[in-house]
């Protein structure tokens, strides 16, 4: 066989992989997208709609109280329960924000008046909008079988971007930037061919980065990926160092 028809053949191999490639990421990166976007406005935007109250004190001219006198509410309100984790306010509206999980097992967030030592309510934590979408995100709520694909997927996007650099390299005698610029002078199906390769180009580098990154928290590539020497974090995890409120002068 030639170099010349042999060229044509890889090209056409090369597309129906970049295809069946799309077919199978796209589906799963737009559920990622959704899961991982409500992750992220989860704590600054959803929890306040949701729990306002709760998350919510009037601040008072004295000082908070000590992490330790909150934390001695939390175990007399729930005696039978451990806590996993606590995080104090970071300004003076916001309450005390403690997780605990009761003798059936389940997680709940209770918050506390860091004033008074008042106990403002609790919600479940495993019911939450965070935790199904970080069981969607991570999981696709199958499981193994769920991370399993949702690792594959992360690997085809790698095969999607390799093939789409394959197919643009060849045939176009041109600098390397003009991936990124589209030619809009042009009409019909070969306006729409720039379009498709200049928004895939920017958006090759987004999900190159995330697909990288992502396989670290998978079932199967991520053990691989972790040093064996970084230590674990303990079982009671403080994610805010404990603070006091100043007295007014």
């Amino acid at each position: 066989m030639s170099p010349s028809s042999l060229q044509p053949a890889r090209y056409r191999a090369a597309w129906r992989w970049h295809m069946y490639a799309g077919l199978y990421v796209i589906p799963f990166m737009l559920m990622l997208s959704l899961t991982g976007l409500i992750m992220l406005l989860y704590q600054p935007v959803i929890a306040p709609a949701l729990h306002g109250k709760l998350l919510t004190v009037e601040p008072v001219a004295s000082e908070y109280l000590s992490w330790q006198s909150q934390l001695k509410a939390i175990t007399a309100k729930y005696p039978q329960a451990t806590v996993n984790q606590f995080r104090l306010p970071e300004t003076a509206e916001q309450s005390s924000h403690f997780t605990v999980k009761t003798s059936e097992g389940e997680n709940r967030n209770v918050y506390v008046n860091p004033y008074t030592g008042e106990i403002l309510g609790s919600n479940s934590k495993d019911g939450s909008l965070y935790a199904l979408a970080d069981e969607i995100h991570g999981t696709f709520l199958l499981g193994e079988t769920g991370d399993a694909l949702i690792e594959l997927a992360a690997g085809y996007t790698l095969v999607l971007i390799l093939t789409g650099l394959f197919m643009w390299w060849p045939r176009q005698q041109q600098h390397w930037y003009r991936l990124f610029i589209p030619q809009l002078s042009k009409n019909g199906r070969s306006l729409w061919k720039e379009l498709h390769i200049s928004t895939g180009a920017w958006l090759a580098l987004a999900l190159l980065f995330l697909s990288i990154t992502g396989l670290s928290w998978t079932g199967i590539w991520g053990p691989k990926s972790s040093s064996p020497g970084t230590p674990s974090l303990p079982a009671y995890l403080v994610v805010f160092q404990p603070q006091t409120k100043p007295m007014p002068a």
